[in-house]
């Protein structure tokens, strides 16, 4: 649709349209995963999720300016191919076990009622937008910074580069070596991670290359936290609805990109005109102390170590 759009509201429809699908298919490809693959091997699995993922982020863009100096129209069925490639694929290979009807699967407000009365899933819920908070202003602050203070908008470039770039090589090595950490564990240090890229990155207001090691701590945050996070949520979630539980954990994402979008921009114009530049960075550092330390009570919680010894 995008191909053709040539009025906004066909643009406004081809957006929407575009988003619906990947509402659809995230949380189904997750809940997939979780049950064709078990036990500890789904942090390995997902790591390598993570590495396609982040490829197709890195090359995906690149191809598309390469294309767009042609013809946006082209780009648009290039991509609208892909996705109709992948859905065939998909149609062809997909895992019997997968596509099985789940046993006493929940279904509509029942399913929503199951979910809500996971409080521990809800929980985790909650204390991810954190994370995401913080790892929103890769998108948000770093750009902020590098344009408006030091005037470099190619140095933009180069930290997303380094950010996907970092995880696509390593993530799956770092998802390796820590697996023998509790779960739990590994989401907790993620998050102060992602602190210290917050602090070290205050620095950047005067130095921009200290944005280096800040970038370099949020990639080592994503790294712990992505496959921790899938796992855990397969840990805690009803077999009967997977899917469910993998849309209700994206809100994680939604909540804390959206306020991090809002919170990271506003705090880095106030703290400019109160000649205080280091203030959306302070801000920052402390929402993910104050993250780290939920999690932490929250993976002491009975519950919560009953389900990761019933996992082991």
């Amino acid at each position: 649709m995008f191909a053709f759009a040539h009025s906004a509201w066909l643009v406004f429809v081809a957006a929407i349209l575009s988003g619906l699908g990947g509402a659809l298919f995230g949380p189904a490809d997750a809940a997939a995963l979780a049950v064709v693959v078990e036990g500890e091997e789904r942090a390995r699995v997902f790591a390598r999720r993570v590495v396609f993922g982040n490829a197709g982020m890195i090359l995906g863009p690149v191809i598309g300016a390469y294309l767009v100096t042609a013809d946006f129209a082209l780009v648009a069925w290039l991509a609208g191919l892909l996705f109709l490639s992948a859905g065939i694929f998909t149609a062809v290979f997909y895992p019997a076990a997968a596509s099985r009807p789940r046993p006493n699967a929940a279904e509509g407000v029942n399913a929503w009622r199951l979910v809500l009365a996971n409080r521990p899933f809800v929980q985790l819920t909650l204390i991810v937008s954190g994370y995401y908070l913080l790892n929103s202003q890769i998108n948000i602050l770093i750009p902020l910074v590098v344009v408006f203070d030091h005037q470099s908008p190619a140095i933009v470039g180069w930290m997303l580069a380094l950010y996907s770039g970092v995880t696509l090589l390593l993530q799956t090595r770092v998802t390796e070596r820590v697996k023998s950490l509790p779960v739990e564990r590994q989401l907790v240090w993620g998050l102060l991670a992602a602190t210290v890229g917050m602090a070290i990155s205050s620095l950047s207001t005067w130095v921009v290359w200290a944005l280096v090691p800040g970038v370099l701590a949020l990639s080592a945050a994503a790294m712990l936290i992505n496959p921790a996070l899938f796992t855990a949520t397969a840990r805690l979630a009803e077999e009967s609805a997977f899917g469910l539980f993998y849309g209700f954990s994206r809100l994680s994402l939604g909540v804390g990109g959206s306020l991090g979008n809002a919170v990271g921009g506003l705090l880095f114009s106030w703290g400019t005109a109160v000649g205080l530049p280091g203030l959306p960075w302070m801000v920052m550092g402390v929402m993910g102390l104050i993250s780290a330390q939920a999690m932490r009570r929250w993976s002491l919680h009975p519950s919560v170590q009953a389900t990761g010894r019933a996992s082991l």
